[in-house]
């Protein structure tokens, strides 16, 4: 499991610093007047990932010193169950994604958030529902009325203007 951690550590750093470097194209700091540049979310968030990945890495690096003598099960990176679980909640991440397009990000995530509440997560129908509805309308209203930042809405587009 420490060389998945690893692995894993070292793919989010390189990644992220290369998100970091890629977002400097735009403005990373405060503009004066207009608050934060184009580049400000992405550049910070990328650096937040790659210290905690290396976090991560010194973590495994240390604890496999530490743990010399008792080594446990290096074989298998993830287990039949385990597969599973990720395959039942990343599997429907993945139709969501797709959903996209079609549907509108706010649909097709009320959809992933029904269907991990109430089918996976085993939640009463009224919590399920009222959390699947609440939290695309609180996205909503942040992003396309607050910060002005239209999402995906796909075919659906035409219920979003009534107003």
């Amino acid at each position: 499991m420490q060389r998945a951690d690893r692995i894993v550590a070292i793919g989010l750093i390189l990644v992220s610093l290369g998100v970091a470097w890629k977002a400097t194209e735009l403005p990373v700091g405060i503009l004066p007047k207009e608050g934060p540049g184009g580049g400000f979310l992405p550049f910070w968030l990328s650096l937040g990932i790659a210290v905690v990945s290396l976090l991560v890495l010194i973590q495994s690096l240390v604890s496999s010193r530490r743990d010399k003598s008792s080594v446990v099960d290096a074989g298998v990176f993830m287990s039949r169950e385990g597969l599973g679980d990720l395959m039942r909640v990343g599997l429907p991440g993945m139709i969501m994604i797709l959903l996209i397009g079609v549907i509108s990000v706010y649909f097709s995530a009320a959809l992933f958030i029904f269907y991990c509440l109430f089918l996976v997560g085993g939640h009463n129908l009224k919590t399920s529902l009222g959390v699947s509805v609440g939290v695309p309308v609180v996205v909503y209203y942040i992003f396309e009325k607050f910060l002005i930042i239209p999402l995906p809405k796909g075919y659906a587009e035409f219920l979003f203007y009534w107003n």
